[in-house]
């Protein structure tokens, strides 16, 4: 078993006002904590893999290239493998986002992220 706190632990930076942490992850799946600061902009991309995730405090708003929502505290989102999309923070905001198979590309950065805190 593993278990972790949702608020502690290192941040790395993902793009202008996004802070994001690795909670807990499988060889299948992979939790992330997602900060941003009010405005701030995740920008359209599609990756391989699955996503779903709760809005835990604040308010966003969310694009596809169909569609769009105003995501808000105890919102739920999904994108399917490879389905564009966008987060743009209407306020403060975090969000609890799933992805299976686990990015590789996080696992890597948030492997930098605390080999650096650990110096």
């Amino acid at each position: 078993m593993q278990a972790k706190k949702l608020f502690e632990g290192v941040e790395w930076i993902l793009t202008q006002g996004v802070s994001v942490k690795i909670i807990l992850e499988s060889d299948k799946i992979q939790f992330l904590l997602v900060k941003m600061a009010s405005n701030a902009v995740i920008p359209m991309h599609n990756h391989l893999n699955e996503q779903m995730g709760i809005c835990l405090k604040g308010k966003a708003l969310i694009k596809t290239k169909k569609e769009e929502s105003i995501v808000e505290e105890n919102s739920v989102y999904k994108f399917a493998s490879n389905e564009e999309h966008s987060v743009k923070a209407l306020e403060e905001t975090i969000f609890l986002d799933v992805f299976s198979p686990p990015r590789e590309d996080y696992s890597k950065k948030q492997k930098n992220a605390e080999q650096s805190y650990n110096q």
